[in-house]
């Protein structure tokens, strides 16, 4: 799992969510573009949310490993839709 710090908050995922979401923020911040994004989100009792955020150029994400009693996260059809983001950001650079 991994914990998302970002704007003051922090937010637990799974691994391929955040390296996903890392890479998404990078392919924006160099091509100048921003998007809103909504990926689920471990609570503290356990339970699953999911958490929307603006990401861009100013983005400043933070991710670390943590160890966590919980399952991982997974949501292939959420990295399918950020890959989908990142195919449309090459095209138009």
């Amino acid at each position: 799992m991994q914990r998302i710090h970002y704007s003051g908050a922090s937010l637990l995922t799974g691994d391929e969510l955040a390296r996903g979401l890392i890479e998404y923020a990078q392919v924006l911040a160099a091509s100048g573009g921003s998007a809103q994004v909504t990926l689920p989100v471990r609570l503290n009792d356990g339970g699953t949310g999911s958490a929307t955020l603006l990401i861009g150029p100013s983005s400043e994400l933070v991710t670390v490993a943590e160890t966590s009693p919980f399952g991982e996260l997974y949501a292939p059809e959420v990295l399918a839709e950020w890959q989908e983001g990142l195919a449309a950001s090459a095209a138009d650079a």
